[in-house]
């Protein structure tokens, strides 16, 4: 079995791709090497201007608020990457909030990634999904992003409700992913709305949530052919 590579040591080859001329690379994945403020900072002061990276994929590294307004900024800088993996992070709804906001600007990501980021968390005592709602009135006129996951978060009905509201407006998301997130049987009716006026999300994965046997029959008659249970 070959001996896992030294996170720090991973981290000074990525660094060392992305600063020479000409950069060969087209994918940054650092996934659980636990970046430092400083090595985030000088990965993303580097991807902001280059222009052969079209994935970056930073899961499980405790960005939390902070990391992610430094992510935020660089690809609101890149034209290049379109596909971005932010999967436990640790974002949460503020740091999703960052997320939406640099979407407004990016026209070149078409896949986000935002698995296990306890998106609803900070939010329960509100009982408002900040981070869900930023994402939704984003989705409202971003016309670049295809595909948007959010397995295994902490949205509610009030986000299935915004999204259902959305979806009639949005003609470019194709997939969807909501697994996971406790969705319950209310959440059905506000989606069935928007799916039947949206013909162009293709595939919505609803495993691992609360809805009812009844509710995902209900939903698959409304979106024939989309419903991923």
């Amino acid at each position: 079995m070959a001996e896992k590579e030294d996170p720090k040591l991973k981290i000074a080859k990525v660094l060392k791709s992305l600063q020479a001329k000409p950069c060969k690379i087209t994918e940054v994945s650092l996934r659980g090497v636990n970046l430092d403020d400083e090595s985030l900072r000088q990965i993303c002061e580097a991807l902001a201007t280059n222009t052969t990276v079209t994935s970056l994929d930073l899961s499980n590294n405790e960005l939390e608020f902070t990391g992610a307004g430094v992510v935020a900024e660089c690809l609101k800088l890149n034209k290049s990457i379109n596909k971005v993996c932010l999967s436990n992070c640790k974002l949460k709804d503020q740091g999703t909030k960052l997320m939406a906001e640099m979407m407004l600007r990016n026209k070149a990501i078409t896949t986000l990634v935002l698995q296990s980021n306890k998106i609803g968390v900070t939010d329960q005592v509100t009982g408002f999904d900040n981070g869900a709602i930023a994402l939704v009135e984003m989705l409202k006129v971003n016309r670049t992003l295809t595909s948007l996951d959010l397995t295994n978060n902490f949205l509610r009905d009030i986000a299935a409700k915004a999204f259902g509201d959305m979806l009639p407006s949005n003609k470019t998301l194709v997939k969807l992913n909501i697994r996971e997130n406790g969705w319950g049987p209310g959440a059905t009716d506000k989606l069935c709305g928007g799916l039947t006026k949206n013909q162009t999300l293709a595939t919505v994965h609803i495993k691992g949530n609360n809805m009812t046997n009844e509710a995902e029959s209900q939903l698959k008659a409304f979106a024939p052919g989309r419903i991923v249970p």
